[in-house]
């Protein structure tokens, strides 16, 4: 976890000095135009982290599937009735 909050400060000073298309940049600008969510309203901390895991986590999942039959698939093989996810 430690490791991600500083990829996310990180990330975060990017953002302020190069704005793209995403989520960090519109909360960056939210807040520079005045716009507070974590000072006057503490209680909707724990939904905006849900949320900003959910649109943009750290893990990009798949679709999950599980193989019937031993496959080879993009040169691993996958054994049957194993777990694995497509993008």
């Amino acid at each position: 976890m430690e490791a991600f909050v500083g990829y996310i400060h990180q990330l975060i000073t990017l953002r302020r000095q190069a704005p793209q298309n995403d989520l960090i940049s519109s909360l960056i600008q939210a807040e520079e135009e005045g716009d507070q969510l974590t000072k006057p309203e503490p209680e909707l901390i724990k939904s905006a982290i849900e949320e900003f895991l959910r649109y943009n986590g750290p893990v990009e999942f798949g679709i999950n599937r599980w193989a019937g039959e031993t496959i080879e698939l993009a040169g691993q093989i996958i054994p049957r009735r194993a777990g694995f996810s497509c993008p």
